[in-house]
């Protein structure tokens, strides 16, 4: 694969991934103001942020043994881990406050 190949290909699976982190935020947050009764499959949750991590991971090292990463990789690249630390910030929160729910059946 040639690095436009590899530019092209990294760009658009880092904002699909992105993308999906984003959805799986927005689907967490709506549980947490009430909107929603569940969050999606914390599994795919977990394989998501671990998914994309290891694609950053991919694109960092193929440009640390190449050029200078170019502006639309970087960009794609920060987005991603963007949507890593709210997607996993977003879970951990509803993980802390789910035991204190009125709809918990704990209480």
């Amino acid at each position: 694969m040639d690095a436009q190949e590899f530019r092209t290909k990294a760009v658009t699976v880092l904002r699909g991934n992105t993308n999906e982190l984003e959805s799986m935020q927005t689907a967490i947050k709506r549980v947490l103001d009430a909107k929603e009764p569940a969050i999606p499959n914390q599994k795919d949750i977990f394989k998501e942020i671990a998914e994309t991590a290891e694609e950053c991971r991919q694109t960092i090292e193929y440009y640390d043994e190449k050029d200078p990463m170019p502006e639309e990789v970087q960009i794609a690249v920060a987005d991603a881990l963007q949507a890593i630390n709210y997607c996993a910030s977003a879970l951990a929160l509803f993980l802390a406050v789910e035991p204190l729910r009125p709809s918990h059946p704990e209480t």
